[in-house]
């Protein structure tokens, strides 16, 4: 029988002390990893925000206003680096490297720059050169808006039409502008106001101003109530004055006749809303008359204008005994586009020159566009053949 030792005798109290000093030293060897782990991941977390504020310049903060004119502007930036298109800033300046063209719509019969204050020009010669004491032009006031708007044109050379857009404080406005190929007497004008916050926004138009001379006004009323887009139009304004030749022939006068929509100069758009604006002005002007021709020349002069108008409203609006089709104003649009399509055959493409002052396609296209815009092409068919006569 084998007798063990006093040395090899079972110590409990012995082994629990060892086992308590060895989970004692593992908790603290946890402990000094886990405050090391923590260092780490401060040492990590900080060092980004120092190297940036040490080697890098701060990220540049655009304002709202710029925000949303890149916005407006990013469907067109392809279109303008291809030529296409032109952008052209306005307001607060024209930014640096930007081809400063002037936007401008025209069909041969009537044309004017796209600007709030612009005057409508009609053709006397072989060029749209006489500018009348109209401004067709619809904009939206800033009214007491905080500083900062931002406005910006777009000609795209390849439909005929100009884009305006501007940005102020809580809502943005898209407008479109053109001069129907199809029918070259109406200048159509298409706006978009959007509000983009959680408020109600009390919107003033800028409405057209005239100042002709031995101007004339009645109203018109509709026999039946026009709706296109948030406006229902009930009667039309007649414009009617002379245009004096000042310097070719001052003993004759050309005869012109304006007609457009009533409408309220007042709006206010809901909460994240949109409202859609379409106004078509009807422009009629007879070649010059001799004084004692002015009355007789009036009367039918106004009567063109007006039978424009109202031919129009009955194609582009919804009436309760036709509603029509929503995208009525779409198709008229598109037909306008179809005929300067047809008219803009370049067929070719050049490269970009680096040379000073050279004949580039930016160059080429601008100037072929003002040229089209001051030629009279008229669409008609024959047998089912289509021509475009000058």
């Amino acid at each position: 029988m084998l007798f063990r030792s006093a040395k090899s005798k079972f110590d409990g109290g012995d082994v629990m002390r060892r086992m308590k000093r060895l989970a004692e030293g593992t908790i603290s060897s946890y402990r000094r990893l886990f405050l090391l782990l923590l260092c780490v991941c401060v040492v990590f977390y900080m060092i980004p925000p120092i190297f940036r504020y040490i080697f890098l310049s701060a990220p540049e903060q655009k304002d709202p206003h710029s925000m949303c004119m890149d916005d407006r502007l990013t469907p067109f930036i392809l279109q303008n680096f291809e030529f296409e298109a032109n952008i052209r800033h306005v307001s607060p300046a024209k930014m640096p490297g930007e081809r400063d063209f002037t936007p401008y719509v025209g069909n041969g019969y009537l044309g004017l720059e796209i600007a709030h204050d612009a005057f409508l020009n009609i053709k006397n010669g072989r060029a749209m050169q006489l500018p009348i004491r109209f401004q067709p032009v619809v904009s939206v006031s800033g009214g007491s808006a905080s500083g900062g708007e931002k406005e910006a044109t777009v000609v795209e050379y390849l439909t005929g039409m100009v884009h305006r857009f501007q940005c102020f404080a809580g809502y943005f406005v898209s407008y479109t502008y053109y001069a129907h190929r199809t029918q070259p007497n109406i200048f159509m004008q298409e706006l978009q106001i959007t509000n983009t916050r959680n408020l109600l926004e009390d919107i003033e138009l800028i409405m057209p101003r005239v100042n002709l001379q031995k101007l004339t006004r009645r109203t018109v009323p509709l026999s039946e109530p026009v709706s296109m887009g948030v406006f229902t139009y009930t009667e039309l304004e007649v414009l009617s004055g002379i245009v004096q030749l000042q310097t070719e022939n001052p003993s004759k006068s050309i005869v012109i006749s304006i007609v457009k929509p009533q409408m309220d100069s007042k709006l206010q758009l809901r909460k994240r809303g949109t409202v859609r604006i379409v106004y078509p002005t009807a422009v009629q002007y007879s070649k010059p008359v001799a004084e004692e021709k002015i009355g007789g020349t009036s009367e039918t002069i106004e009567q063109q204008a007006t039978q424009a108008m109202a031919k129009l409203l009955q194609k582009l609006g919804s009436k309760p005994s036709n509603p029509g089709s929503l995208n009525s104003v779409n198709i008229y649009r598109q037909e306008h586009i179809d005929v300067w399509t047809d008219l803009w055959a370049t067929g070719f493409t050049i490269s970009t020159s680096k040379a000073e002052n050279s004949l580039n396609g930016d160059r080429i296209n601008a100037t072929m566009y003002a040229v089209l815009s001051q030629v009279l092409i008229q669409k008609i068919r024959i047998n089912g053949l289509l021509f475009l006569i000058k």
